[in-house]
């Protein structure tokens, strides 16, 4: 079992660290089941501006509706999360969601979700995570992009054992390919699907 998982951008003076606590919360959402239903939630931390961002608290929102291979949540209630949390000094990097797949990759639908919220951030900050859980444990079952509000990038993962103490781990390249699904709305709607 990996402890851990950092993902990163190619060429990014940054990387995303998910803690143990952040990637069990996460795996115990995941669609192992013939008769799970796609879950979704927040990613936060408590410090945007480090080197190494720390994903360490992962909230999962109330469903509106929720099927195997769809959910969609009420956007105003994950605003109520994300004003009330950062009043506890917490800040939101994104969202993530469940997929019933071993190596999730985003649907037309969570990419326009993705953009959405990331055009509509992007007077707070200069892009969204956007994560998905798949079936396999995690950290393999993990899959995280960065979007700018013109792309959606995929990070790649190095993932480190629980017997290396360091940085060194195996590294799963990922393919950085930019995804680019112009849509001329900005806000995102109430009712959102991914």
């Amino acid at each position: 079992m990996v402890k851990s998982a950092t993902f990163r951008l190619p060429g990014a003076a940054w990387q995303l660290y998910f803690a143990p606590e952040a990637l069990l919360a996460l795996q115990q959402h995941a669609q192992v089941g013939r008769l799970s239903r796609e879950s979704v939630g927040q990613l936060y931390s408590k410090d945007l501006s480090a080197k190494t961002v720390v994903v360490s608290k992962v909230t999962c929102l109330k469903a509106t509706y929720a099927r195997w291979a769809r959910v969609r949540f009420d956007v105003n209630q994950a605003m109520r999360e994300r004003e009330t949390l950062f009043d506890e000094g917490w800040h939101c990097l994104g969202f993530w969601h469940t997929h019933p797949e071993p190596s999730p990759l985003p649907s037309l639908d969570d990419i326009a979700t993705s953009r959405e919220h990331a055009r509509a951030a992007l007077s707070v900050t200069n892009g969204m995570i956007f994560a998905i859980v798949g079936t396999q444990p995690l950290p393999l079952g993990l899959r995280v992009w960065c979007d700018n509000g013109i792309d959606l990038a995929a990070m790649g993962s190095i993932v480190t054992p629980p017997e290396a103490g360091g940085s060194d781990g195996l590294e799963i390249a990922l393919s950085a390919e930019l995804v680019d699904e112009e849509s001329e709305d900005t806000q995102p709607s109430n009712s959102r699907h991914v």
